[in-house]
């Protein structure tokens, strides 16, 4: 968890950074002040931010031997709802920016996700995992993002650069993370040979 909070304090870094070139760049004076408010916003609640996301993450992994569920983001666009529901329009558009960072997020790291998924079947006594249905997967590490930032008054456009930023400044990170998980698995003798063709 604490590379974890290391790459949220990351992520911060660069979404203030994000906001401030916004805001030079903005065309109007109602603009450059709504970027300036979610910057103060950014500043003044950021140390709530890690102890939120580590949080959601441990309660992920404590339901893993529960149904395999991916985050409601992943559903909506996995097509997956049994009937139709009139999304909120913010609130897609949010999905839509989530899925993007997470999807990017595991076409990376395909393979480490993979074993995870095999690893994480055998520890559920179940099934594999998909990569959305991961507890520590870029689906739910979005969905805990998201989660975590729920302390700021943001608007939408200012949400979305979070995420963006994270997808930046944590790429690499999550290699590690995924990579450091299957290890321990290993270590603990849980598909310790597995060989992905």
């Amino acid at each position: 968890s604490a590379i974890l909070e290391q790459g949220i304090a990351a992520t911060l870094n660069e979404a203030e950074q994000q906001l401030f070139k916004l805001a030079e760049q903005a065309r109007s004076n109602e603009h450059q002040n709504r970027c300036f408010e979610a910057l103060r916003e950014i500043r003044r609640g950021r140390s709530d931010v890690a102890p939120r996301f580590v949080i959601r993450l441990e309660a992920a992994l404590a339901t893993i031997d529960k149904a395999h569920s991916a985050p409601g983001f992943s559903r909506v666009n996995r097509g997956q709802r049994s009937e139709l529901v009139l999304v909120d329009e913010n609130e897609f558009e949010e999905s839509l920016a989530l899925q993007e960072v997470a999807s990017k997020c595991e076409i990376r790291n395909s393979m480490p996700l993979f074993s995870l998924g095999q690893r994480f079947g055998v520890l559920a006594g179940s099934k594999a995992f998909e990569p959305d249905e991961l507890p520590v997967g870029p689906h739910r590490i979005c969905d805990c993002l998201r989660d975590a930032v729920g302390c700021f008054d943001l608007a939408l456009e200012f949400r979305i650069v979070l995420y963006r930023a994270f997808d930046r400044a944590c790429s690499a990170l999550l290699t590690k993370v995924f990579e450091a998980v299957n290890q321990v698995c290993v270590e603990q003798r849980i598909l310790p040979n597995l060989i992905l063709a």
